[in-house]
């Protein structure tokens, strides 16, 4: 039997997007410019935005904590509860707030959306799994802007009927979520080839020995050659720590045509 691409929290996330991405988009500035003006009503939309940069919070939060389902289903309550707060209040000062909180909840479910496949299933499904998400977020923004049409002459019951969604969308989430867990889905440990991060690092391997090796000659009891000689006289003569160095500075006692190798101290 073939694996199925498709699991069934994928369609609270579509039910999801008809009302973050299809309806609250129309009708929420249309509730504002009847009660305030059209300048309030880009202000309140822009707050919406910003709280979709809350995003790399929520990838944080469900990294160090491990709870994606509940981050993703809590992204459905929080929006639900500032939609239908956004319906039944009126004035900037609670509009931009809720505006905000609805965004990160939109935030939340979306980024959540994307760890559930990539953090429980082989980068070989990443692409069939991630293309069918997008299929389902795409077709319900669809359904969402087709919705709003139908309800822009009310934008306050709209909005509720909105935040009404919202609640199925969670338990068709939840019910999605649990038959995965029920059938022994587990988090999927990246290779370090897959994850840059963990790549191990090259150790950078120093060799201890400062001194140049002399080549010794092959039979024994040999002269030294003239290269082997020269090597022993620059290795004797090359300052063994910073005091010899000091001293091998000055100039030669005996003259310039004496060579002068300069003392050792304890170090040496």
């Amino acid at each position: 039997m073939a694996r199925s691409d498709i699991e069934g929290w994928y369609l609270g996330y579509a039910l999801q997007s008809v009302v973050v991405l299809g309806t609250v988009p129309i009708l929420l500035p249309l509730l504002v410019q009847d009660t305030t003006g059209a300048t309030q009503a880009g202000l309140v939309v822009a707050a919406l935005f910003v709280g979709k940069m809350s995003a790399p919070l929520w990838g944080s939060l469900a990294d160090r904590t491990g709870r994606h389902a509940l981050i993703f289903l809590g992204g459905f309550l929080i929006a639900a509860g500032a939609i239908a707060l956004l319906a039944k209040t009126r004035g900037l000062a609670f509009w931009l707030p809720l505006a905000l909180l609805l965004g990160a909840g939109a935030a939340a479910s979306a980024t959540i959306a994307g760890m559930l496949i990539v953090e429980f299933h082989p980068k070989a499904e990443w692409d069939t799994r991630i293309g069918w998400l997008q299929t389902f977020y795409g077709g319900g923004w669809m359904v969402g802007l087709g919705l709003a049409s139908w309800l822009h002459a009310d934008p306050e019951t709209g909005l509720l009927i909105s935040a009404g969604l919202l609640l199925p969308a969670m338990v068709a989430g939840w019910a999605g979520l649990s038959a995965r867990k029920a059938g022994g889905a587990a988090r999927v440990s990246l290779q370090p080839d897959q994850c840059p991060r963990r790549a191990p690092r090259a150790v950078e391997v120093r060799s201890e020995s400062r001194r140049p090796e002399i080549p010794i000659s092959r039979k024994r009891g040999a002269a030294p050659r003239a290269s082997e000689r020269t090597a022993r006289r620059r290795e004797s003569d090359r300052p063994r720590s910073r005091r010899c160095r000091r001293r091998a500075s000055r100039p030669p006692r005996g003259g310039p045509g004496r060579s002068w190798r300069g003392p050792g101290c304890r170090r040496c």
